[in-house]
């Protein structure tokens, strides 16, 4: 499942699709980019790398997600896309250079 399903909620506008599609791409480039030393091998090991892996995921969702997720929706989606990332890491599926 990609990273754009996971972060959809019910009952999005198109615009409001645009911006989570935004987040998807924002949040991939951002983890992704080995300059960041975000996703880096065996980072789902250690307490701080989660840390960082979970903070900087909150900061992209938070800059990009539409304005109509609250609260409660908005640590929903963090939490379910750390733990996807959390998941391909620990079954050697995905991480960063």
């Amino acid at each position: 499942m990609g990273i754009c399903n996971l972060l959809k909620k019910d009952r999005l506008t198109k615009a409001e699709e645009k911006n989570v599609k935004l987040a998807a791409t924002d949040l991939l480039t951002m983890l992704f980019d080995a300059k960041n030393k975000i996703l880096i091998q065996e980072w789902h090991k250690e307490k701080s790398t989660q840390e960082t892996v979970k903070r900087e995921t909150q900061k992209i969702l938070d800059k990009d997600l539409p304005k109509s997720y609250d609260r409660n929706i908005f640590a929903e989606k963090t939490e379910t896309v750390f733990r996807h990332f959390y998941e391909l890491a620990e079954t050697r599926r995905g991480f960063a250079a």
